[in-house]
């Protein structure tokens, strides 16, 4: 009996072909190769252009912040020689304060009853004040003029003038007081 050969092979591919697809991938591979070296090239060179692009970011970010500060600086500085120039102004403002007070209770506590007043002018800068008034009688108003130059306290100085008798029988004159400085201003002390 004759032997029957099981070890064969069988191959439908012809011959030359393993050599043509090795050739295939071979290219295959580096084209893929290439793609993939390609995406790496362009992501590397798209990080380094955000990296840049975040570096000028950042700078450009600390400009601004220390230009903030210089302003916050300039401000605050701004903000203190202000606030310190305010309290010399409120302190002059307080210290050239004229208190009426003092002033108007002086002359009232002063005053007669047989005595008034019709006009008033008081300039502080030189510390006068100019009155008009009227007195019932002559003794009333010598009485006036005996109790103003009494009052050194207030008035340092005393000087009545155009004293004339009026149509209705009252006796009317001009006063010019010298104020102390103590009455219109509060002195430091």
């Amino acid at each position: 009996m004759s032997k029957i050969n099981t070890n064969f092979q069988l191959n439908l591919m012809p011959r030359d072909f393993e050599s043509k697809t090795s050739s295939l991938r071979i290219i295959k591979r580096i084209i893929y190769t290439a793609v993939v070296f390609a995406f790496i090239l362009i992501g590397y060179f798209v990080l380094l252009g955000y990296s840049i692009s975040l570096n000028s970011t950042h700078d450009k970010l600390l400009k601004e912040v220390d230009e903030i500060n210089q302003q916050i600086k300039e401000y605050s500085n701004f903000e203190a020689n202000n606030i310190q120039s305010q309290l010399i102004m409120i302190r002059k403002i307080l210290d050239n304060h004229v208190y009426w007070e003092d002033f108007f209770k002086a002359i009232e506590d002063n005053t007669l009853l047989f005595v008034q007043f019709n006009k008033l002018e008081v300039n502080s800068n030189v510390l006068e004040a100019l009155l008009s008034g009227q007195a019932a009688s002559y003794t009333a108003l010598a009485q006036q003029i005996i109790i103003f130059e009494k009052d050194q306290k207030s008035f340092s100085e005393a000087i009545f003038s155009n004293i004339n008798q009026n149509k209705n029988g009252s006796i009317g004159f001009n006063l010019k007081l010298s104020l102390s400085k103590n009455i219109l201003f509060k002195l430091n002390e």
